[in-house]
């Protein structure tokens, strides 16, 4: 979970799209921390905060910036 200015550590040169591991992307142009998951063959944008649904990928522009590896606190490692 993350909230107002928190911060985290991006690798930008892994951009490999891997299920339920944490990314930093651009979507539709709008920077965001999501989660990834793949259902179905299809891709998703996923959120922790149940208020928010999961988004498909092909219903926009994805750009990935990188993988998540750290958030103060935690080493983000392996799936959540």
């Amino acid at each position: 979970m993350l909230f107002e200015d928190d911060w985290v550590v991006i690798d930008t040169g892994d951009t490999a799209r891997r299920s339920r591991e944490v990314y930093a992307v651009n979507w539709n142009d709008e920077p965001c921390v999501q989660q990834l998951v793949e259902r179905g063959g299809q891709w998703y944008l996923s959120s922790v905060n149940p208020e928010f649904k999961s988004i498909n990928v092909r219903s926009g522009h994805l750009s990935i910036v990188g993988r998540v590896v750290y958030q103060p606190g935690r080493t983000v490692a392996g799936k959540l």
